[in-house]
């Protein structure tokens, strides 16, 4: 984040305490080839208050992964101005797995929880509940190139549930998987998102008919 703000950000609608998490003004991508220039966002501005959802809706290409991954700090913006409250961690996940082949299952689930120097028995006991309820239990020492798909998809997931981040940002984190699979995955982070955390930022792979076009949303848990 390019600003971050410590006081207290909230105001009052109608008497109710509103407070804002993240920020977005006049946010500008631009992407330069030898060919010219082409502008994946612009000027796209938005507010996210804690306790709401909001979708956005558009085609492939229209720019919502872009934006995911600027709000990461995974890619830089053109121009404009992003703010959130201070120290607000966020959790990604890109639509690629993007798993390491030489870690098992376990080792690259916890490979988050290695870098941010958080990885003891609680927290492996924790990925290790993870796995067994989304049906990976006897894959825990298996290795990517021996799993299917969807199997990596879900343990792309439990690696960024793991670190337990604020704002969990899932870029269509459904796309690999089994009907009856999604939708227990789905449950489980709905219940995550209430009990657990202060936002979400989450684009499905669900495509919309409205307007006569497939269309992909990407959604705000809060």
């Amino acid at each position: 984040m390019d600003e971050l703000f410590s006081f207290p950000y909230s105001y009052y609608i109608l008497g109710d305490l509103v407070e804002k998490l993240l920020e977005i003004k006049n946010l500008k991508k631009n992407y330069y080839t030898k060919t010219g220039e082409l502008t994946a966002i612009e000027d796209f501005s938005y507010t996210v208050e804690k306790g709401k959802f909001i979708a956005i809706v558009g085609p492939s290409g229209c720019g919502k992964s872009t934006l995911l991954s600027i709000l990461c700090g995974l890619e830089e913006k053109t121009d404009g101005d992003i703010f959130t409250t201070k120290n607000i961690s966020f959790g990604y996940m890109p639509q690629t797995d993007a798993l390491f082949s030489w870690r098992n299952v376990l080792d690259n689930c916890s490979i988050g929880l290695e870098i941010q120097k958080k990885k003891n028995k609680k927290n492996i006991n924790n990925i290790i509940e993870l796995l067994t309820k989304y049906g990976l239990k006897d894959f825990i020492y298996k290795y990517p190139d021996e799993l299917s798909g969807g199997m990596r998809q879900r343990v792309a997931l439990i690696r960024t549930l793991t670190i337990n981040p604020d704002i969990l940002v899932l870029d269509e984190p459904f796309s690999a998987l089994d009907y009856q699979t999604r939708l227990t995955v789905a449950d489980d982070i709905a219940e995550r998102c209430v009990k657990c955390y202060e936002m979400r930022l989450f684009e499905t792979a669900r495509q919309a008919k409205e307007g006569g076009f497939d269309a992909f949303t990407s959604s705000l848990f809060i």
